[in-house]
């Protein structure tokens, strides 16, 4: 599925705890909390609109 699309998956060993992250067609394995906190942030976290202040892409925001 990443290789289609934009997707990131998040694979976690049931048996180890072992972290795994799907990006681009790519696996990347042995993520600590802290990287994998870190890959998301970069890949969904926009810069800080200074006008709005929010930090959240529209797909996230809850209407009202």
């Amino acid at each position: 599925m990443s290789e289609n699309s934009d997707a990131i998956i998040v694979i976690v060993s049931e048996e180890t705890g072992v972290i795994t992250v799907a990006k681009n067609g790519k696996l990347m394995r042995g993520f600590t909390e802290e990287q994998l906190a870190k890959e998301l942030e970069s890949a969904f976290i926009v810069e800080k609109r200074e006008e709005k202040g929010d930090r959240m892409p529209p797909f996230f925001k809850v209407k009202r």
